[in-house]
């Protein structure tokens, strides 16, 4: 008797849980949830799990196997959570191409999860036409793709070729509609090879709870599979290997510091208790904030910094000011000294930040300590170092130990290249920036 599509999907959940324990975890979380009008063969948002009836019906039991690994892999690499904070950043620029946001972002994350899952099991990858037609670095339209990057990386190369393509060739239409699910007739561009293996949703609602509740799956998941000493391929090559992006994309790192910032410090004034009543739960503190967070952003104005670096300052300003809503940016600049007189301060209301008041101060030499201990008598919630790392004072600097979180962004690879040693503070992260 021939099997319904969700006796089908049971299989392969049972497949998974014969050979995978850190796959079971995080898809055993799942609500699974059949839908006729599903743009791809399976789908999650973090919490829920869709497949399509239909498609599903045209695969086979190893298929099926490999996309419900595909889809857990989409959550230990938080793609619904990165794919709901990083829209923001593409939103201008996606409308500008004309651009589904939506298709793009899963056909990364795509080549992102099935460079891991080939890795791991390449025979049946290399023996199933359907996984052979889906998108794989190296591989069709992704010939030119290297494997093991992240999604964001490959973002950032497939918005490369939509602006090499013509307007003609941006322009098309996708009958289908995959990239938001509302129908036909969206603009998108057609990358061949498709979405059809799975379809990523975004994070619904506060993402600091679903990153909450992915932090506490993937830890379930790692410790079933530790227990179990399985999972040396799939479960350590994620924990390992990709749970940082093998480069990092500076915009995105500080974007995640801003907004772990305005969702404030976790506190257990007002702890999450939705795990309490289960046994072994884990109860989180709670970290929501709704108070507007002050942020500092001390610029290096020294001559050293070249004229592109200061305005890296201003250029990013207005980049988390339009997603960071609830932020207010005071700007000062310093180089031996803080120029006081030119201290600006920005919010969404007066972004973005016009040429005009994109002003330079100062070409001299450089002290951080000032301009740091300026900006913690203002009392921010953290602070921001652009800079070459080139001061007089590395001493002192090399002994601060900041009050609040505190990162530096820094242009000096990207000005002197890989011969100059800059000034380093065990305590302040540094991100190596391209303006």
């Amino acid at each position: 008797m021939k099997k319904t599509p969700r006796e089908e999907v049971g299989r392969g959940i049972i497949r998974v849980m014969r050979s995978s324990p850190f796959y079971t975890t995080i898809i055993l979380k799942h609500e699974i949830r059949e839908d006729e009008c599903f743009p791809a063969a399976m789908g999650t948002n973090g919490k829920t799990l869709m497949f399509n009836p239909h498609l599903i019906a045209q695969l086979e039991t190893e298929d099926i196997y490999e996309i419900l690994k595909h889809e857990a892999m989409h959550v230990a690499n938080r793609h619904h959570i990165r794919m709901a904070e990083c829209e923001k950043l593409y939103t201008a620029k996606c409308r500008e191409l004309n651009v589904d946001f939506h298709k793009l972002f899963n056909v990364a994350a795509d080549l992102a999860v099935n460079s891991l899952l080939i890795d791991c099991n390449e025979h049946v990858w290399n023996n199933s036409k359907f996984l052979q037609e889906t998108c794989i670095p190296g591989q069709g339209s992704f010939q030119n793709m290297p494997p093991m990057m992240t999604a964001e990386w490959y973002v950032k190369e497939l918005m490369k070729e939509v602006e090499n393509m013509s307007e003609e060739e941006r322009n098309q239409y996708d009958p289908s509609g995959t990239g938001d699910g509302e129908g036909e007739g969206k603009p998108v561009t057609s990358f061949e090879g498709g979405t059809g293996m799975g379809d990523v949703r975004p994070a619904q609602g506060d993402l600091g709870q679903a990153e909450q509740e992915t932090t506490e799956t993937l830890a379930r998941a790692a410790m079933a599979s530790k227990a179990a000493g399985t999972d040396a391929g799939s479960a350590k090559a994620f924990i390992v290997q990709h749970e940082a992006p093998p480069e990092v994309n500076w915009r995105m790192e500080l974007q995640s510091f801003f907004t772990q910032i305005v969702r404030g410090r976790p506190h257990y004034r007002r702890p999450n208790r939705r795990h309490e009543s289960k046994p072994g739960g884990i109860i989180f503190p709670n970290n929501k904030s709704r108070e507007v967070s002050k942020i500092v952003l001390i610029s290096d104005q020294s001559g050293s910094m070249n004229n592109e670096s200061v305005a890296a300052g201003y250029d990013h300003i207005s980049e988390i000011l339009q997603v960071s809503r609830n932020t207010r940016l005071v700007y000062v600049p310093f180089d031996t000294i803080v120029f006081e007189d030119s201290i600006k301060t920005f919010d969404a209301s007066n972004t973005p930040i016009k040429p005009d008041e994109r002003t330079r101060m100062g070409c001299g030499g450089t002290m951080f300590m000032p301009a740091i201990k300026y900006a913690e008598k203002l009392e921010p919630a953290g602070v921001i170092m652009l800079t070459d790392r080139l001061p007089a004072d590395v001493q002192a600097y090399s002994e601060y130990r900041p009050t609040v979180p505190f990162i530096c962004l820094s242009v000096l690879k990207s000005q002197f290249g890989d011969h100059y040693g800059g000034a380093e503070n065990p305590a302040v992260r540094v991100l190596e920036i391209q303006p």
